[in-house]
């Protein structure tokens, strides 16, 4: 995947190309498509369409896929801590902090980006300086 952002919008057969293989079946959750591609660390969020409108980029581990290994964009890596991350992004568009939510317990810090067309979402590992656990690239929109 030498460019990320040139799969969104794309239908999802176009992205069998760029991860080297087939695609497993769309899981549907309340409308929205995923396609998760666990060994190669990588899944898909699709519309009703079956075009993407997400990509996220997994570290190993992280909710039992195996790591990402192909282009990150803007030189992050897995590795890139919070403070890496906005040294080589700048400021971040929206921020959150760690929370314990009652039901679905505890959700990482996460930062979202801005850059060129796209957004960046990173979550970041228990310890933001730790990593990055997943990447999420999207279209950018405007936020209120």
């Amino acid at each position: 995947m030498d460019d990320l952002a040139d799969l969104l919008h794309a239908p999802i057969a176009s992205a069998s190309l760029a991860v080297g293989g087939s695609l497993p079946a769309t899981e549907w959750i309340d409308g929205v498509g995923y396609v998760s591609i666990f060994e190669r660390g990588v899944s898909f969020v699709v519309d009703a369409d079956e075009q993407i409108v997400a990509i996220q980029l997994h570290a190993s581990g992280h909710e039992r896929f195996s790591e990402w290994h192909g282009a990150m964009p803007n030189g992050l890596s897995f590795r890139s801590g919070r403070s890496a991350a906005r040294g080589l992004l700048g400021s971040p568009e929206q921020t959150g902090e760690v929370q314990n939510i009652p039901v679905l317990g505890l959700k990482p810090a996460w930062d979202r980006f801005c850059t060129g067309s796209i957004a960046l979402h990173l979550e970041y590992d228990d310890d933001p300086e730790a990593g990055v656990r997943m990447m999420s690239v999207l279209p950018q929109r405007k936020v209120a």
